[in-house]
């Protein structure tokens, strides 16, 4: 597993790579959950595009089904966005994401509910492709 740094600089990293004129914004909110025994953290990440919300997780996706407590790790869209920037700008326009697709969603959930999880795809490297000035209108 890949190391992952604090979101906020992962969120700094990302967000110079957009289009300034978009006014996009990748966040990520932890929202505390106590119990008895000890607490813990539900993230939620979410783009806004002049602030309006265009991408939600896990609001918009099957996983929130699940009760949190079946998540072994909370940490599968900062390893996406890790890969993402780490990935060589000459394959990225046509790089697919293993974190993306559903089989990379499977290993964030205890084997126990993993049948009751439909596949889904992120769709989060789409909307970063569409954003970042790298790439460039040619490429899509």
């Amino acid at each position: 597993m890949t190391q992952i740094r604090p979101f906020s600089k992962l969120k700094k990293q990302i967000g110079i790579l957009f289009v300034p004129e978009l006014k996009m914004e990748l966040c990520c909110i932890s929202y505390p959950v106590r119990s008895q025994y000890r607490g813990s953290s539900i993230p939620r990440f979410y783009i806004r595009l002049d602030k309006k919300y265009i991408w939600d997780f896990p609001k918009d996706f099957p996983i929130k089904e699940i009760n949190y407590h079946y998540w072994k790790d909370n940490t599968i869209i900062s390893e996406l966005i890790r890969q993402y920037i780490d990935t060589p700008l000459k394959v990225l326009p046509e790089k697919e994401f293993e974190l993306e697709q559903n089989c990379g969603v499977h290993k964030y959930i205890a084997e126990s509910v993993e049948d009751e999880l439909p596949a889904f795809n992120l769709h989060l490297t789409e909307l970063l492709k569409a954003a970042d000035r790298r790439i460039g209108k040619r490429n899509f």
